[in-house]
């Protein structure tokens, strides 16, 4: 008998020493099929997805709350927070895509991707897997700081700032259509309005400017802000 039929007859005896063995013992042979199969299927998660999960966890979090405290406040945030990530990804340049394809695709429409793909009300906890999908693994440290500016903006509750309320006397709606370069005596939808309102905030934007300038923009921004409100409140 040659060494290899040598070989298969002493596994098989070791398989069926221990085949009807209910109880496993440290000398049991691995079921290596089965174990691979567990493997497959719980694909283990990199420090970089779970940093990207937990933080969105806090920032949904931080929704449901203030939901339940005042939805009308809850509305403005979750309105804040789909334009700050449309910025980003209104920013974002061709080399960070995974293909032109996908370039094309997003810029084409990204208030479609964000709303289908990372926030729609809440945002998305599988976002890693979108990334993935889309962006190469070079920029995923930026995104993951894109989620921990969207939790620092909830936390710091900078919407209350942004979003005073106005007085009546101090703003009108000719100030908000000249504000967001519309003509008054035409009519909107309110998505028209919204668009033009991130094509605005976008120039305004403090992080678009320098460090001398920030303050500048920094007010422009919070006036754009009021003025786009105010019109959103009187006429939709």
């Amino acid at each position: 008998m040659d060494t290899s039929n040598k070989m298969k007859e002493a596994r098989e005896k070791l398989f069926s020493k221990f085949k009807n063995n209910s109880v496993r013992g440290k000398n049991i042979p691995r079921r290596k099929i089965k174990r691979k199969m567990n493997l497959q299927n719980s694909r283990k998660k990199t420090k970089l997805e779970l940093k990207m999960i937990k933080c969105i966890q806090r920032i949904n979090k931080y929704l449901n709350t203030l939901e339940k405290e005042d939805g009308e406040l809850c509305e403005v945030a979750e309105e804040e927070l789909i334009d700050l990530i449309y910025f980003y990804f209104e920013d974002l340049s061709k080399y960070e895509y995974n293909s032109k394809q996908f370039y094309k695709y997003i810029k084409n429409d990204i208030e479609n991707f964000i709303e289908n793909n990372i926030f729609n009300r809440r945002l998305t906890e599988d976002c890693f897997s979108i990334f993935k999908k889309y962006f190469i693994q070079d920029s995923f440290e930026d995104l993951l700081e894109l989620l921990y500016g969207l939790e620092d903006y909830m936390e710091k509750e900078r919407y209350k700032e942004l979003f005073e309320e106005c007085e009546e006397n101090e703003i009108s709606l000719d100030n908000c259509y000249e504000m967001l370069d519309l003509d008054i005596n035409e009519t909107y939808t309110k998505k028209q309005v919204i668009k033009a309102y991130r094509k605005k905030a976008f120039v305004y934007h403090p992080d678009k400017h320098e460090d001398n300038e920030k303050e500048k923009y920094a007010e422009l921004f919070k006036d754009l802000n009021k003025h786009y409100r105010f019109l959103l409140k009187k006429k939709y």
